[in-house]
């Protein structure tokens, strides 16, 4: 029988792991969305790269989806924007 510490410690890294992939979901998704508005207002990279303090090639991955940053600055690139966000959950098969 497992020792009920190790049980413990076993669900909780699982549960680690997994809300480290649907963190990184979530920053994948948001980075398309940010990249849709700054595209939508004509915006450069390099202006809006410069307004965040990020360098353009970190910027472009972030909006890419294969790079991410901190929470705060995702806060401030939709401070920017004058945006907010709204969560909705879709069924697998309705994903655009």
């Amino acid at each position: 029988m497992t020792p009920r510490f190790g049980y413990l410690t076993e669900t909780i890294f699982l549960t680690e792991d997994y809300m480290s992939k649907l963190s990184r979901n979530i920053q994948k998704q948001l980075g398309y969305i940010l990249w849709q508005e700054r595209s939508k207002r004509n915006l450069n990279i390099l202006y809006v790269a410069k307004q965040m303090h990020l360098n353009v090639a970190s910027f472009d991955k972030m909006e890419k989806g294969t790079f991410c940053i901190s929470w705060r600055i995702y806060q401030r690139l939709l401070d920017f924007y004058h945006k907010d966000i709204q969560i909705t959950l879709v069924r697998k098969n309705e994903r655009e």
